[in-house]
């Protein structure tokens, strides 16, 4: 009688049905290894009659201890005896036994690589693969587990006859052991990576990988029909074993930027930008010596604003989003002539969503279309949940994409707004702080945090509204109550894709708020299910007093589970105020707003520069309510959504420029 749980049935080799564990009794079922030709019963013992592998001479009982000695199989003589001391099982023909590993309690299987390491009780799942509940990495010879390789021709790379049967006849297939490391995952510019270390390739994929291999080879790691990961080879060794670097595919590509050359109007060759959001200022690329036709964006744009020739204005221009000629749409400004070597520069509205037309300004649908133009697929609906993050904080980008990879856009996107970027994360960004519902992991993962007092910071510089890469507007925000007690310590950041003071202000609330609390890195153990950096998790460390959800920075990514790495941030959220403000940032149209309480209402009253109130003006409250001045210039908003504490309102009034106010309660 069998003291563990196991339940075998015969397949290839033997194959573990489902979960079924029946405790005391191992039931064996025969198939193409052995078949029972009857069913003999001695002392309540289950006997196995001759078959193919089952003989009656394999079992000998030494002291409560089974021994299976490497021959035909199995045979049953007398009682079973019960297996409480030590066994082992080693691949051969079908099993032999060693007296030396304990099995209680702790089982060792090996069977040409596919038994791991089973801790306590075996959990076996279908097929050859046993996984184990210490989770053990399964390799090579795991369920189905095999490579597609996009060599010319491509190959497939299996490492047991089992596989092999379930390959494409149509394509060469090569027999050979490899290993694969967890995917390597973070968050931010580093790409996502995993390695494979081929060993026993023969001649003819040796000589395939040598010659194709550096220039980039899409690797497709297969469980069963299915694409597990997938990569593109950035690095190789080639010895006794060859060892291939794999990255996430497109990410770390250029975009496919075309070039004055590609429409056949240059003089210098230079790239053609992409330009997103509101009042995009850019230089423009001259198409022909007359200086008649500029080019401005390669797309169709919402519209042209203002155009500058050697920074002076200049009022002479037509534009137009035109395709004829081009190839596809961009945005020219057209003249009557200018002089030769004059640079143009042009402030304007810039790309169209492809399906609704509108002007992209949320920060989600320029990553879509980013991923779009990259030939990155990407389902809309998984930014959808990021696109209304953005939507109902008023968060606007606004700037050019030149020359740079997939990667480096989405980083530039991501510390422009402040938000998670993460290849694995369903979406792909997020906003920070982070907001949702938590994976709760159990303390016994968490044994030990890190932090550093660099990460902390009381008070923050915020540049934004970059012309020529230098910032026109500044401010700056503090957290008062954290300062107090623990001092001024400045951070200094600038946001590439800002140009609004309203989306600066909440960037600089958000990221204070997060710098001015405590962080600490809490490596996580193992876990069975797929973490990705930009989740949220729920982690606790009792002995020391650190509890909450952390998001997660990096993990190792297998198969099996992950082991993933979380930044936790204590204590609550900090108030924080704008402290100073450049003078970019203030109004420059509106000289005052006086802000008084009517009953349950704020009462803002808006006046020139001449001191005439402003009538008919639009008003919208922090990116959300929106009323219209009245014939003395005066607007209400509810005091329940103004309290205490300073708002952003954006006015917009007939024959003047949209500008935004900020007002104190």
């Amino acid at each position: 009688m069998t003291t563990g749980t196991a339940a075998f049935a015969a397949g290839g080799t033997f194959e573990a049905v489902g979960f079924s564990a029946v405790a005391g009794t191992a039931h064996f079922t025969a198939g193409a290894i052995g078949t029972t030709t009857g069913t003999s019963t001695q002392g309540g013992a289950a006997g196995f009659g001759a078959g193919v592998v089952f003989s009656a001479a394999g079992f000998t009982a030494v002291g409560g201890v089974v021994l299976a000695t490497a021959g035909a199989a199995f045979s049953a003589v007398g009682d079973a005896q019960p297996t409480t001391g030590t066994a082992a099982f080693a691949s051969g023909a079908a099993f032999s036994a060693e007296a030396a590993a304990p099995i209680s309690g702790t089982a060792l299987f090996t069977a040409a690589g596919v038994f791991s390491a089973v801790q306590n009780v075996a959990y076996f799942s279908g097929g050859a693969e046993f996984s184990a509940s210490g989770f053990t990495q399964v390799q090579s010879t795991a369920r189905g587990r095999w490579l597609f390789l996009h060599t010319s021709p491509p190959s497939q790379i299996y490492a047991t006859d089992e596989i092999r049967t379930r390959l494409s006849a149509a394509l060469p297939a090569h027999m050979c052991q490899f290993d694969i490391t967890p995917t390597r995952a973070q968050l931010g510019a580093r790409n996502d990576s995993f390695a494979l270390t081929l060993t026993g390739a023969g001649s003819r994929l040796r000589a395939r990988l040598v010659a194709q291999l550096p220039f980039g080879v899409r690797v497709d790691v297969m469980d069963g029909a299915t694409v597990s990961r997938s990569g593109v080879t950035s690095a190789q060794t080639f010895g006794s074993a060859i060892s291939i670097d794999c990255e996430a595919d497109g990410w770390a590509k250029l975009l496919p930027h075309r070039t004055n050359a590609d429409i056949a109007r240059f003089r210098t060759v230079e790239v053609l930008p992409w330009r997103y959001g509101r009042s995009v200022p850019g230089k423009c690329v001259r198409l022909d010596a007359s200086g008649r036709t500029w080019l401005w964006a390669d797309h169709a744009s919402d519209r042209i604003r203002s155009v500058k020739i050697d920074g002076q204005d200049f009022d002479g221009f037509e534009w137009r989003n035109d395709a004829s000629g081009y190839g596809s749409p961009v945005t020219l400004i057209l003249t009557d002539g200018v002089d030769d070597g004059v640079t143009m520069t042009a402030v304007g509205d810039g790309a169209l969503d492809d399906t609704g037309g509108h002007l992209i300004t949320n920060p989600a649908d320029m990553l879509y279309s980013l991923c779009y133009r990259a030939g990155v697929e990407l389902d809309r609906g998984h930014v959808a949940e990021f696109r209304a993050e953005c939507l109902e904080r008023s968060i606007e980008v606004s700037g050019t994409i030149g020359a740079m990879s997939l990667q480096q856009s989405m980083v530039l996107i991501s510390e422009s707004i402040y938000a998670v970027f993460s290849r694995e994360l369903r979406g792909t960004m997020r906003l920070l702080p982070r907001a949702g519902t938590a994976k709760t992991i159990a303390p016994r993962y968490t044994a030990s945090a890190g932090s550093s007092r660099s990460s902390i910071a009381t008070r923050l510089r915020v540049r934004y509204a970059l012309e020529d890469n230098a910032p026109l507007a500044t401010l700056e925000a503090s957290a008062p109550a954290v300062e107090l007690m623990r001092g001024s310590v400045l951070a200094e950041t600038t946001l590439p894709l800002v140009r609004d003071g309203r989306t600066a202000a909440d960037v600089a609330k958000r990221m204070l708020q997060d710098m001015a609390r405590p962080a600490y890195s809490v490596p996580i153990d193992r876990q069975r299910s797929r973490i990705v950096p930009g989740d949220i998790v729920s982690v606790n460390l009792p002995a020391y007093g650190l509890a909450g959800h952390a998001v997660v920075t990096h993990s190792e990514i297998a198969e099996d589970g992950s082991a993933p790495l979380a930044l936790l941030r204590v204590a609550s959220l900090p108030d924080i105020a704008l402290s100073a403000l450049s003078d970019a940032y203030e109004p420059e149209q509106y000289a005052s707003a006086t802000v008084s309480t009517q009953s349950d209402d704020r009462r803002i009253q808006l006046r020139d520069d001449s001191g005439a109130p402003i009538v008919g003006a639009s008003c919208t409250l922090n990116g959300s309510i929106t009323r219209t001045t009245d014939s003395a210039g005066v607007v209400f908003f509810p005091a329940s959504v103004m309290p205490p504490g300073e708002h952003v309102i954006d006015v917009r009034a007939e024959g003047m420029e949209p500008l935004q106010m900020r007002v104190t309660v």
